[in-house]
Order: structure tokens, then C-alpha cells, then sequence
């Protein structure tokens, strides 16, 4: 894979002023850097935990959203058996402990048919936004044994081209922050633009000009590369609403490979 790092800048320059003013950069990480204790690590016995999300809640507590998939499938894993789970703490720091499962994969002919991953929780106009990672097979049988082989095996088996490109980010909606979580019938967005395939991680604020916007992750195949290989890049969207409508992506952000 072509080791280089390539910022684009477009998108920054036409996000910033020529008038702003330069402020110096005073700030010096290693001196917010405080020790870990137990109480801020979150583990599970017999899972991975991964992704987290947190957000207040109206009750006082804070909500965790994280992803989480058994060991025993190994770590790649996730592409495969990948849940978004809810656990609770009365700080951000934790401790947490889980509440319950969100989502889960949907199983054949629906479009997050497996896994659930990297959640995002946000609140908008009184409702709970859970946007989520998922993928499918397409039109390819399968059975429970592939899956579990294709989860152990990881990035080499076979299906493990099928399952990453057909990645795409959706959400699911509640009135409340324990659920239950309505999902959208269809994907939150679509690759288009300088994106070619995979729509994923996504990170969704609203503006001060009341328009929402995403920053997510897509993949563009590249000619020039070897079969495989690929570079990722960032883009961002913006909507009227909480919901990305089709054609609307993408200004590039970075690019790198």
C-alpha cells in the first residue's frame, strides 16, 4: 500500500476566513494527561468492547453506546457478530455497567442484515439519534458456519470483500434513551462523489445554522493501486435535517493511504 499522507485542503480554506486571526497554540496535551484507574476501564468477560459513545441522559445518568462482540470469534470478529450494547454509570469516567443491547445485525433482506458497530448517540428536538454501522452479503447465500468461519479467518477469507465494501451507516430513533429503537428502513447515506464505496463512522452535530452535518468515513479503489488496496478518506455533508438526503455527499476533508 502507497505509505503517504496527503491532506486535501479545499475544504478547509473554503471553512475559514482570510481576515481570521492566527492565535497562538498554548495548549500542551501532556500537561491534561492524568492517570488511569481502574474505575475508567470498561471490560466485559468474554467480550470485546469497543466504539463507545456517551451521552447524558435526562435522568441523570450517563449512557454509554459501544460496540461489543464475543471473544471467541477473535478479534475481526466485529465485522460479523458486532452488537451495539447500552451500559450505564452515574460519571463519565465510569464505572459503567451494561444495561442492555440496542442493536443487532437484522438478518437476511434487510440491509443491516450483520453485525452493528461503532454507534454515535445524539439527541435532536427531543428524540435519540443511534446511528450505527451494519453491512450484508448482497445476493449471496450463506449459512451460520460461514459467518463464523469468515469472523475467525478475518481479513483473508473471501467474504470479507463482500462485507466491508457493502458497510454503510444507519441510524434508529427513540423518544426515549432506553429505547425502543425505531430503525430507518434504509441507509442514512450512500456512497456518491469522490466516494466509490463504504459509508462509515460516522461523527453528526448541529450547526449554528440550525442545518446538521456528518463527518464520514469513505473508500475510494484507486487504479493505480493493487488489487485491494485502497485509500480512505473523510468527508462531510450537511442537511436540513437529521436525516442525509441522497446526492448530497461529499466535500473531501483528508485523504491518506
Amino acid at each position: 500500500m502507497i505509505k503517504h499522507f496527503n491532506i486535501l485542503w479545499i475544504a478547509l480554506l473554503l471553512s475559514c476566513s482570510p481576515q481570521q486571526k492566527q492565535l497562538p497554540d498554548d495548549i500542551h496535551l501532556n500537561e491534561l494527561v492524568r492517570p488511569v484507574s481502574l474505575e475508567n476501564l470498561f471490560k466485559t468477560d468474554g467480550y470485546y468492547n469497543w466504539g463507545g459513545s456517551i451521552i447524558k441522559g435526562e435522568d441523570g445518568l450517563y449512557h454509554l453506546f459501544y460496540s461489543r462482540w464475543k471473544s471467541e470469534y477473535k478479534f475481526t470478529g466485529w465485522l460479523v457478530y458486532s452488537e451495539v450494547a447500552h451500559a450505564l454509570a452515574n460519571s463519565p469516567t465510569g464505572p459503567w455497567k451494561y444495561h442492555s443491547t440496542a442493536l443487532k445485525g437484522r438478518g437476511k433482506e434487510h440491509w443491516d442484515a450483520i453485525t452493528a458497530h461503532n454507534p454515535k448517540i445524539k439527541h435532536f428536538a427531543g428524540k435519540y439519534y443511534l446511528y450505527y454501522v451494519s453491512t450484508n452479503m448482497g445476493d449471496k447465500e450463506y449459512s451460520e458456519d460461514e459467518m463464523r468461519e469468515t469472523a475467525v479467518v478475518g481479513y483473508s477469507h473471501p467474504n470479507w470483500k463482500i462485507l466491508r465494501p457493502n458497510q454503510r451507516t444507519g441510524i434508529a430513533v427513540s423518544n426515549s434513551i432506553n429505547g425502543p429503537w425505531e430503525r430507518f428502513p434504509s441507509t442514512l447515506i450512500e456512497p456518491s462523489g469522490p466516494i466509490t464505496t463504504l459509508t462509515v463512522n460516522p461523527a453528526v452535530a448541529q450547526g449554528a445554522d440550525s442545518r446538521y452535518y456528518m463527518i464520514v468515513k469513505g473508500v475510494d479503489f484507486l487504479p493505480s493501486l493493487k488489487e485491494g488496496d485502497y485509500i480512505d478518506f473523510y468527508e462531510a455533508t450537511g442537511s436540513t435535517s437529521s436525516r442525509i438526503p441522497a446526492g448530497s455527499c461529499c466535500r473531501p476533508l483528508m485523504r491518506f493511504a
